[in-house]
């Protein structure tokens, strides 16, 4: 079950700094690779991809997690997020944040997408696309049972209304230095007060 919240953080312009790119690591510009950093900026100026970072986290003491989504495009970072109460036998497994995370996405991206012709989902699940594509199913705990199913189908029905549409796993070294996946991190602990 879910909860309704979310936060926005647009873009704001500064005259100061026309035309050159934005700074989204403050004094910590110099330790980024250069590599990643171009790779943040391609993203965040992307008119025609949209790139949307999900992540969550949990608060075992109150069986609560929230889920969180960032999305970039157009020189926009918009960031969403939604309390998640998980059923009983999933109250301590990220797995189902996640993919609560990855159906949240699903959900909301048509809301987002504009004139994108193409939708980029990032999940830190590694077996992401064997969950999906039923290579990887959950068997013991009906709970991610269903929900694998639920996703799945949600999937296949969006890919229908948007082809472009792909879920890739978000490596370690993407992680690093990501500020639109931070924002999402972010985003889903301070929901929990963390």
């Amino acid at each position: 079950m879910l909860e309704g919240g979310d936060s926005v953080r647009n873009a704001k312009s500064n005259t100061k700094r026309a035309g050159q790119p934005p700074n989204f690591w403050g004094n910590y510009q110099d330790k980024v690779p250069k590599e990643q950093k171009e790779n943040i900026i391609k993203q965040y100026f992307s008119q025609n991809m949209l790139f949307i970072y999900t992540d969550m986290s949990m608060r075992i003491d109150r069986g609560m997690m929230a889920v969180a989504c960032t999305y970039v495009s157009s020189g926009t970072v918009m960031v969403k997020h939604q309390i998640v109460h998980p059923p009983f036998g999933c109250k301590q497994i990220n797995v189902y944040g996640e993919l609560v995370a990855i159906q949240f996405a699903f959900n909301q991206f048509l809301k987002h997408v504009g004139d994108c012709n193409s939708v980029t989902i990032y999940s830190d699940v590694r077996d992401i696309n064997e969950i999906l594509n039923q290579t990887i199913m959950f068997k013991r705990n009906p709970s991610l049972k269903q929900l694998q199913e639920k996703l799945i189908l949600l999937y296949q029905k969006k890919k229908e209304q948007y082809p472009n549409l792909s879920v890739q796993y978000l490596t370690s070294d993407q992680k690093a230095h990501n500020p639109f996946y931070k924002a999402s991190h972010n985003a889903s602990r301070k929901l929990l007060g963390l």
